[in-house]
């Protein structure tokens, strides 16, 4: 643990998920979207502390997750102000600070953050990878767990709706639970289901990861072809949309409460 004091006021929302490329930025900009549907004059904001994988956009190194993050918060902040760290290659953050010899600017993290929450109802917070991705080359044993137990809001998990999903949530569920932080609840993610009639569990999963954790499947997102879902652009699949705005996702945010 770093010990950091964000010393939040607004209410929050960790996302995090079993993997990666799992759909936790479909997912956040869906939320954001929904909740933006459902209160218009609402602040909601969203934050990706670190990223890599990044593009030469304008100038500026972008990861197109905050782009669209950016796109769906309304453009409330600035990109490096969603997104204050940022590496190139496609590389676990705490890997690719390392490689690049660059070490991470927590007190960027840290200064963005309460930029965002000195004009913020809400914000979402999204991870990177799963939970036991390291972010810090020069302390390779803190990963994502740790952030979230630092900022100290309720943390969603995004899972894949698909075979496999059973073992690799319960297992996210199990380190989040041992680190106290409180779950607000599972969303499966059939979106990316080109062959998901070809998997029997699908029917199955969410029935049986409620029954191993306890913990209640929220949302199952609708499947769409990738050429509707592409959120760096704008663009989330109308049958996606219009099932998330359907959900009261305020429910799950709430004040933070850090474990350290």
């Amino acid at each position: 643990m770093l010990n950091i004091d964000f010393e939040l006021s607004a209410q929050g929302l960790f996302v995090t998920a079993t993997d990666t490329a799992v759909g936790k930025t479909i997912v956040s900009s869906a939320i954001a979207n929904a909740l933006l549907h459902q209160s218009p004059e609402a602040r909601i904001a969203a934050f990706k502390p670190l990223a890599s994988e990044c593009d030469l956009i304008d100038g500026q190194y972008v990861n197109p997750d905050t782009v669209a993050l950016h796109h769906f918060t309304r453009k409330r902040h600035s990109l490096t102000t969603i997104n204050p760290v940022r590496y190139i290659p496609p590389l676990a953050p705490g890997v690719a600070a390392a490689e690049a010899g660059k070490p991470v600017d927590w007190s960027a993290i840290t200064s963005a953050l309460k930029t965002i929450d000195q004009d913020s109802d809400k914000i979402i917070v999204e991870g990177a990878g799963g939970v036991l991705v390291p972010l810090d080359g020069s302390n390779p044993h803190y990963t994502v767990l740790d952030l979230a137990t630092e900022i100290g809001f309720p943390v969603l998990i995004v899972a894949r709706a698909t075979l496999g999903t059973l073992n690799h949530t319960s297992m996210t569920i199990r380190l989040l639970q041992e680190r106290g932080l409180k779950i607000a609840g599972i969303v499966l993610n059939e979106y990316q289901g080109e062959h998901i009639a070809d998997d029997p569990s699908i029917a199955l999963n969410k029935q049986w990861l409620e029954l191993m954790n306890n913990i209640p499947v929220i949302a199952t997102i609708p499947a769409a072809s990738s050429s509707q879902v592409k959120p760096d652009q704008g663009i989330i699949a109308d049958q996606i949309l219009e099932y998330t705005n359907s959900i009261d996702w305020s429910q799950y945010f709430s004040q933070s409460k850090p474990l350290i």
